[in-house]
C-alpha cells in the first residue's frame, strides 16, 4: 500500500514536470523583445520605432542613438531572445557587432551596434503576425 502511494507520488511529480516543460517550451521565444513594442518608447529621445504590416510581411524595428539607457534595456531583451534562437549568425566588422537570429517559424531577428554601445538597431521580421503571450 505504501509502495503504491510512493509510486503514485513519483508519477504525479514526473507528469507535473512534463507539463511545466511543455508550457515553458510553448512560450513565445520573442516575448521579451515583443514587449518593447507596446508604445513605451514612442516618445523617447533618440528612439525611432517602425512597424510595417503587409500581407505575409510583419516587420518591427528600433533605432536608438544617444540614449545609452534605452540601448541597455533593448540589448537585455535581445539577449533573452538570442538564448532561444536555433541559428545565430554573428559578424564583427571594424568594432561593429551584427547578429542575425533565425527561428523555426521563419522569424528573423537582428541587431547591430558598435562596441561602445552608442547606438543600436534591432529588427524583427516574419511572414506571420507576432503574438504576445498574455
Amino acid at each position: 500500500m505504501i509502495s503504491n502511494f510512493i509510486n503514485m507520488k513519483r508519477l504525479l511529480f514526473f507528469l507535473m514536470m512534463g507539463i511545466a516543460a511543455c508550457t515553458s517550451y510553448a512560450a513565445n521565444p520573442l516575448q521579451s523583445l515583443l514587449q518593447a513594442f507596446d508604445g513605451r518608447y514612442n516618445n523617447t529621445k533618440g528612439v525611432t520605432t517602425r512597424e510595417i504590416i503587409q500581407p505575409d510581411n510583419y516587420y518591427y524595428s528600433f533605432e536608438v542613438e544617444n540614449n545609452p539607457e534605452v540601448v541597455k534595456q533593448l540589448l537585455q531583451m535581445f539577449e533573452e531572445v538570442k538564448k532561444n534562437s536555433n541559428n545565430i549568425n554573428k559578424t564583427v566588422t571594424n568594432g561593429e557587432f551584427r547578429y542575425v537570429l533565425q527561428f523555426p517559424d521563419d522569424t528573423t531577428v537582428g541587431a547591430t551596434y558598435p562596441a561602445n554601445y552608442s547606438k543600436l538597431r534591432i529588427f524583427m521580421q516574419s511572414n506571420q503576425p507576432f503574438t504576445k503571450n498574455p
